[in-house]
């Protein structure tokens, strides 16, 4: 009988991974597009905007989450 439950479940275990790849898809497109749209970001913290990354994180000073701030260049914080 545990033989049984445990074909059951690792079935059951294969058949939901799989549902759970196609739902979520595989849409390279999008996926490279939101890289090219992020490499150009700067991200920065509200509190302390003279930190500044080119990816989403969290300030190292006070652990808050980094915020968009613009593209590169046209960046309107002022450090200073």
């Amino acid at each position: 009988m545990e033989k049984k439950n445990i074909i059951l479940v690792a079935i059951t275990l294969a058949v939901g991974l799989g549902v759970g790849y196609f739902l979520n898809g595989n849409d390279s497109e999008a996926h490279d597009h939101k890289k090219e749209v992020a490499k150009n970001e700067i991200w920065t913290c509200s509190m302390h905007p003279q930190i500044q990354f080119p990816e989403p994180g969290d300030c190292p000073i006070c652990g808050m989450d980094l915020i968009p701030a613009g593209s590169e260049g046209t960046s309107n914080t002022n450090p200073n």
